[in-house]
């Protein structure tokens, strides 16, 4: 194998770092600290700023959510833009940044799904066109008008590329909305290394992970769960 070159290493560092950065479990830090609870032991098990809210309120959700957008994807994306370093740089270090989050090393590789740090990274990239479909699709289709959010994130995501292409943007934001696509994806499908729910069909477990990011079709039943995950259909 050939040695890495100096401009190598110092990518690689880089990139290191930022998945370092990423895998900051700041969610579970906040509320572990406040309430003495594991966020992967209770609600929807996410460690993100909405099963935060859960347990703190919507301020405190709010806030731990933009440090995970902005602290940890946004200025460190501005930073390596700051010392000269390429996009394809930047769009490695956005993807660190959300590998980490989701797979944290402080936490055993478990942790959150990356939407908050995905949409830092957006900011971030200046990816405008991948900002734009994620307020209409996520936000407004999503959160507002439908409440279904975690099902038209994953519409918004699967549309990214295509747009980006269409537009003509740059050939590495386009790697980055495929790369997002396939991190979170994998996330979702893998949750925290739960168990699939009981009672409930393989491939429908799967279906829900990728389309609703839970395990079971009823969404209020498995963001108040406890620390099991077991599901016992109805009998009604």
């Amino acid at each position: 194998m050939n040695a890495l070159t100096p401009s190598s290493w110092l990518v690689a560092l880089v990139v290191l770092a930022a998945y370092l950065w990423g895998g900051v479990p700041s969610s579970y830090l906040v509320v572990r600290l406040k309430k003495g609870v594991d966020l992967r032991k209770t609600g929807s098990g996410n460690v993100g700023a909405t099963n935060v809210m859960m347990h703190l309120g919507f301020k405190t959700g709010l806030l731990v959510g933009a440090f995970e957008a902005i602290g940890k994807a946004t200025i460190p994306i501005l930073l390596v833009r700051l010392f000269g370093l390429s996009l394809s740089v930047q769009v490695a270090v956005a993807l660190a940044a959300i590998a980490g989050h989701n797979w944290s090393p402080y936490l055993k590789f478990t942790g959150g799904r990356g939407i908050a740090t995905m949409a830092g990274a957006i900011i971030g990239l200046l990816a405008w066109s991948d900002f734009i479909v994620m307020l209409f699709f996520a936000i407004l289709i999503g959160r507002i008008i439908t409440k279904q959010f975690a099902l038209w994130t994953t519409v918004a995501l699967i549309l990214m590329a295509p747009v980006s292409l269409l537009i003509r943007a740059p050939s590495e934001i386009i790697w980055f909305n495929i790369g997002a696509f396939g991190i979170i994806a994998a996330k979702r499908f893998t949750a925290n290394w739960e168990r699939p729910a009981k009672g409930v069909p393989l491939y429908k477990v799967f279906w829900y992970r990728f389309l609703y990011d839970r395990d079971i079709a009823d969404h209020t039943q498995w963001i108040t769960r406890g620390i099991t995950n077991t599901y016992r259909p109805s009998t009604r």
